[in-house]
């Protein structure tokens, strides 16, 4: 488990990381992920969980977009070129959604 800030940008959600960070070699040699975002406060809570796959993201144009628009990727890592600098694309590919203060399960194949 790791717990990682998701970007939505364009058409995709990704993550930003560092190239020698241990998450980055795990994903490559296990690339399914879950997402959980939790809903609601106290015990009126809810969540999203998505499910899918992340893979490394080396077309330089998209890593300079996303990077631009991580608030925090310039003062760790100066540009997009810093060879420690990686873009994970997170590929979603099932959907649970919980409401809040509910206990039923809703579920959807987005692939």
């Amino acid at each position: 488990m790791r717990t990682m800030m998701l970007h939505r940008y364009d058409d995709g959600f990704f993550f930003v990381t560092g190239t020698r960070d241990a998450k980055v070699m795990e994903a490559v040699k296990n690339p399914r992920v879950e997402v959980c975002v939790l809903l609601g406060e106290g015990e009126d809570t809810g969540s999203v969980r998505l499910t899918g796959s992340v893979e490394v993201v080396y077309n330089e144009d998209v890593k300079a977009s996303v990077f631009g628009c991580a608030g925090y990727a310039e003062a760790v890592w100066q540009t997009p070129e810093n060879p420690d600098y990686t873009l994970l694309k997170f590929k979603p590919e099932k959907l649970q959604y919980m409401p809040v203060g509910t206990m039923d399960v809703h579920r959807a194949d987005l692939a």
